[in-house]
């Protein structure tokens, strides 16, 4: 009697467990205790395909078939916001999206807005066809994704496939159009394209699951390196750090300064502003939380060379030339104008 009695009680203990673990707010808690801050479904078909936020920056999109279409308004800059991809306004936090097997498309807009911080998408091979707009001759993927949105970060797209898997991964065009009677947005087909690439230089594409490396370079707003005496610079990073705490951290070594640094010698973040007051080599190094050099790029700007006397005479001759030239059209243009574009109509009058 006492056996069965433990064996009942063991029975009730083990209910009681599963209905509390089967209880637990799936909102707040996962499988691997992360947190979970929003989710839901994003299929072409409703709930074929399920999308997750977590709280460490992943964006994880999972299921089976294609994915349904967003629409971000550039021309009323995000204020209807009802065709947004419902993970959107998360996009400052997002820094890694995860695409997994059995997705078979990405859909317009779905990756897309103005300001983004992720560095990094998975893209399965079950992938088919991802959407863009009809109206670009291009057929980049995620083209709308710019050096201003993504502010230097280096954007890696890691392939599951081959080169010969990429290579028949469409491009499907359309145009988007407001329907004012209907009151909705409606996507049209355009064509298809094979032709997809990733070429925009922020941008690169990682073939069978490679993984992107860390990395820093220093780009110069006009690629030179030789400025006068008294310029202002604007250097940008262009880099990838999978730790996405690591820091930019940017040094000089000679007689320019920075103009808004923390000191004259040392400035952080993504773009740093130069007086130039002579030949300095500048450093970027891309820092880790724990303080070690992930990577690191260094250039030396030097001043351009004084011009000569007859130099300079000579730039003030080809300027006074190009002042004559537009004081000249300008007159031309006033007084003769007018006196072609009668007989312009004149001739328009006879011979129609």
């Amino acid at each position: 009697m006492k056996n069965m009695f433990k064996k009942i009680l063991s029975l009730v203990l083990c209910v009681v467990m599963i209905f509390m673990i089967g209880s637990v707010n799936p909102a707040y808690a996962t499988d691997d205790s992360r947190e979970i801050i929003d989710s839901g479904d994003c299929g072409l078909y409703g709930d074929n395909l399920k999308w997750i936020v977590y709280s460490d920056g992943e964006l994880e999109i999972s299921g089976n078939g294609e994915m349904n279409w967003y629409f971000t308004d550039y021309a009323m800059r995000g204020k209807d916001r009802s065709y947004f991809a419902p993970w959107q306004k998360y996009f400052k936090q997002i820094n890694f999206i995860n695409i997994k097997e059995g997705v078979t498309s990405i859909g317009l807009d779905a990756l897309i807005d103005y300001d983004i911080e992720y560095s990094k998408v998975n893209l399965p091979k079950s992938l088919k066809y991802f959407e863009s707009y009809g109206y670009r001759d291009q057929s980049t993927l995620f083209e709308d994704i710019g050096g201003n949105q993504a502010f230097g970060k280096h954007i890696a797209f890691c392939y599951a496939g081959s080169q010969n898997d990429w290579d028949k991964v469409e491009c499907r065009y359309y145009t988007v159009e407001f329907n004012e009677s209907a009151e909705k947005y409606e996507r049209t087909y355009v064509r298809t394209s094979l032709s997809n690439r990733i070429e925009h230089k922020h941008q690169k594409l990682y073939l069978n699951g490679e993984e992107p490396v860390d990395f820093c370079e220093i780009e110069t707003s006009s690629g030179r390196t030789e400025f006068n005496i008294n310029n202002k610079l604007s250097l940008n990073a262009h880099y990838y750090a999978a730790d996405t705490g690591a820091t930019l951290v940017w040094s000089i070594d000679g007689e320019s300064v920075f103009i808004d640094g923390e000191t004259e010698k040392t400035e952080t973040g993504r773009r740093a502003h130069v007086l130039f007051l002579g030949d300095a080599n500048i450093k970027l190094q891309l820092v880790s939380q724990d303080g070690e050099v992930l990577a690191e790029d260094e250039i030396t700007i030097k001043t351009l060379p004084e011009r000569t006397f007859f130099q300079k005479i000579g730039d003030r001759i080809v300027e006074a030339f190009l002042t004559f030239g537009i004081v000249f059209v300008g007159v031309v243009g006033g007084t003769f104008g007018p006196m072609i574009g009668s007989i312009a109509n004149w001739f328009h009058s006879i011979f129609n």
